[in-house]
């Protein structure tokens, strides 16, 4: 077994790995213009990001506010697209 330190940066990095699941996941499942104006608004923060997840459940998709706040403020190591 590692250190404690070694540990956490695991366990930070599969957390990382399963949300950009989700978000790309999304980007993945849409298509032409529904696709590309996911991306726009996911990159916009002039749109509530609650709007945005609210608008997404009923399109059948599940993300929360948290992480597309998440990702607009760079505290996910990737870039949907």
């Amino acid at each position: 077994m590692g250190s404690l330190n070694d540990e956490v940066q695991n366990e930070i990095l599969q957390t990382i790995k399963k949300k950009k699941g989700v978000l790309q996941e999304i980007a993945d499942a849409l298509s032409g213009d529904d696709r590309k104006d996911f991306i726009e608004a996911l990159h916009d923060k002039t749109i509530s990001s609650q709007a945005l997840a609210v608008v997404l459940k009923r399109r059948g998709f599940i993300v929360s506010n948290s992480l597309i706040l998440s990702y607009r403020r760079g505290g996910l190591a990737y870039e949907v697209g």
